[in-house]
Order: structure tokens, then sequence, then C-alpha cells
């Protein structure tokens, strides 16, 4: 299942999930970024990552951002995608000690130090539905 898909200078990046094709690994995920020219770059993680909603975001010409968190502790989690030449990288950055629910979005902001990946809102109640939303915004 394609789970989102962020433009790139030099191509397309997407993120899929490989549970469809895998047994009992429906957290493993394959990025691939499908260039203007020449065959598709193709990385699959070996280990799980993260849980469900995911989110995917273009930081800018040839990185991108896989968002997600931490099944046990509902930390918010960031995987870092770069195209390198004629290769990508997948580099994990530290949790976000904050336990949420999948209810958060994610929003990139430039600041003058570089670009801001945004964890807005969201809820850490143990029941959805009618639950407050928080009024706070992390930077990463």
């Amino acid at each position: 299942m394609v789970i989102g898909q962020a433009p790139v200078a030099t191509g397309i990046l997407t993120v899929s999930d490989l549970g469809c094709q895998t047994p009992n690994s429906s957290e493993r995920l394959r990025i691939a970024l499908f260039p203007k020219q020449g065959p598709p770059l193709m990385l699959e993680t070996t280990e799980k990552i993260g849980a469900m909603p995911w989110r995917f975001v273009s930081l800018n010409d040839n990185t991108a951002a896989v968002v997600t968190r931490v099944k046990a502790t509902r930390h918010v989690l960031v995987y870092v995608v770069r195209h390198h030449g004629n290769r990508l990288t997948l580099d994990r950055m530290p949790e976000l000690p904050v336990a949420y629910n999948g209810d958060f979005a994610v929003a990139v902001a430039n600041a003058s130090d570089g670009l801001r990946l945004m964890i807005l809102g969201g809820s850490h109640g143990r029941y959805r539905g009618c639950m407050e939303c928080r009024n706070e915004t992390h930077s990463l």
C-alpha cells in the first residue's frame, strides 16, 4: 500500500508498506525514488518501523521525512530519507518523548537556521472521539 509521496528536485519519493507482500511484517517499509531519468532507486527497511499512521513530507530538494510513532510508548519518531547520488539513505532521529494518538498534523516551516519539521496538535487520551486537542507545537 502506498503511504505517501513527495516531490523532490530529482523526481518523486514514495513510501509503501510491505505488509501485503510479506506475512507478519506490516511495519516494514519500502522507500523509492522515481527519478525524472533513469531507473528507480529503492530501499527496504529490515526492521519494523513505527506504527500507523505514517506521514511523509518533503523537506528540501533531496530530503524527505517519514513521521510515525513508537508502538509501545506512542512517542513521535522521525526517519529522514536522503537521496545521495545513486542511493537512498534512511536515518532515525531521536524520539519526541511525548505520547500521541495518531491524530497529530505535520508541517514544514522555514526558520533562520534551516527547515523545521513541526508536530501540531494531537491528543494522548485513552479514548478517541470528543477528546480535547493539545494546544502545542513541537519543532524538530
